[in-house]
């Protein structure tokens, strides 16, 4: 399973897929591998790491809603700082 499709989600086929690539499958029901797979030109540490990372910092529930694009460039930096 490499494209996430809900398809592949019932128990049986994620222990089927586990089974046969450990550590190597990606999807929302499988742990997110800490590095990126040696052939996979569409991802980047970017988008397996840094931007869920950041987004979670910007729009995390306790957060008040912005009002403008300058409060929303203050969270970002915010954001990077703190990582």
């Amino acid at each position: 399973m490499q494209d996430g499709a809900p398809s592949h989600t019932a128990i049986k086929s994620r222990r089927l897929i586990m089974e046969h690539f450990p550590g190597r499958a990606v999807g929302k029901h499988f742990p997110s591998p800490g590095h990126l797979m040696a052939y996979s030109p569409d991802l980047t540490p970017a988008d397996i790491w840094l931007w869920p990372k950041v987004k979670s910092i910007i729009f995390s529930p306790s957060r008040e809603p912005f009002t403008s694009i300058a409060a929303l460039k203050r969270a970002i930096t915010f954001a990077f700082n703190k990582i």
